[in-house]
């Protein structure tokens, strides 16, 4: 009997969204052990009929989607502006993908009619869910002396029934071991006005570095479940992403931070994970996002440390002009 610590996730992504593409070995997931589900969730009905007697109701089966939830390492893939190991998993949460030299540029952008998908295999205790037009939220979480993580949580319709089945030995070439946030494997934040820190081409500019303990990006997809008789579906239609971020601030930093705040104009943001520690980027692990108009919803100070504020920060982050979808870009390089 296999244990339900025994777990793998085979992903790709879909040439069209909800045709089942079946993933090979080449398309294992290295995961983390936290977070990971999957199982099945049902629409259902409750009928109460009048038949003389208080009967109990009858429940109704209807539509049934596959829950699946994953959380993997916030690294890139190993090589040099390439796409990371599981780029299936980002653009199944609406992110838009543009490949350019050196770089691999994603932007949460959803698109209703043209996001993409993914159909995966998970093998757990011994049973293979499969399921196909996969897509979901994606979250972003670094903090100090703790590993930087990526967790989706999607819907999916159901391929076939899970069966019982042997889990695949795949192998993980490639994959990089996520690493802290810490001073030995530095990630920085820039902050600035609104505009003030810039991206161009992978490189972030301007600003002023600061103490940090945590930054967190929520995606805040929303997919959108479509049953109809005939046939059902599932796409995203929305994107409200948020951002958090814990920064040390002197007296005089607090202040400007407040006076943003209260006028509404947003600050920049800029954020580098698996650094050097030196602080160059690190080709096939470095991940940069940048936000360059977030406006803060709070702003508050949490306490003091040598002198200088705690401040904990939740903006919203908006594109730097209207109709642009730069909000929030993250980059592999």
């Amino acid at each position: 009997m296999a244990s339900a610590e025994q777990v793998l996730v085979r992903a790709v992504v879909e040439t069209t969204s909800g045709t089942f593409v079946t993933p090979s070995a080449t398309n294992a997931m290295l995961l983390i052990n936290d977070g990971f589900d999957s199982y099945n969730e049902q629409e259902q009905q409750k009928i109460g009929f009048l038949d003389g007697k208080l009967s109990p109701e009858v429940v109704i089966a209807g539509a049934s989607f596959l829950k699946h939830s994953v959380v993997f390492g916030a690294i890139g893939g190993g090589i040099a502006g390439g796409a990371p190991q599981t780029d299936a998993y980002l653009l199944a949460a609406g992110l838009a993908k543009t490949i350019a030299a050196g770089r691999v540029e994603y932007t949460i952008a959803p698109s209703p009619g043209a996001n993409k998908s993914l159909s995966f295999e998970s093998y757990l205790a011994g049973l293979k869910y499969s399921g196909k037009g996969c897509m979901g939220t994606l979250d972003l979480s670094v903090q100090v002396n703790q590993v930087g993580k990526c967790s989706f949580g999607g819907l999916a319709i159901e391929q076939t029934a899970p069966v019982a089945a042997v889990i695949p030995a795949d192998s993980f070439v490639g994959w990089r071991t996520p690493v802290p946030g810490s001073p030995t494997r530095s990630s920085r934040i820039s902050l600035a006005a609104s505009g003030g820190v810039t991206y161009s081409a992978g490189t972030l500019s301007g600003g002023a570095t600061f103490l940090w303990s945590s930054y967190q990006l929520t995606g805040g997809q929303s997919v959108d479940k479509s049953p109809w008789c005939g046939g059902f579906g599932l796409d995203i239609n929305k994107a409200n992403p948020t951002v958090k971020i814990t920064v040390l601030l002197t007296p005089a930093e607090a202040v400007a931070m407040e006076a943003r705040y209260k006028a509404g104009t947003g600050i920049s943001i800029g954020f580098s994970h698996n650094l050097s520690a030196t602080g160059a980027v690190v080709p096939g692990e470095t991940i940069v996002v940048h936000h360059p108009n977030a406006v803060i919803t709070s702003l508050k100070n949490t306490g003091k440390f040598n002198g200088q504020f705690v401040a904990e920060i939740d903006a919203v982050p908006n594109p730097s002009s209207p109709g642009l979808t730069d909000g929030t870009r993250l980059v592999y390089l």
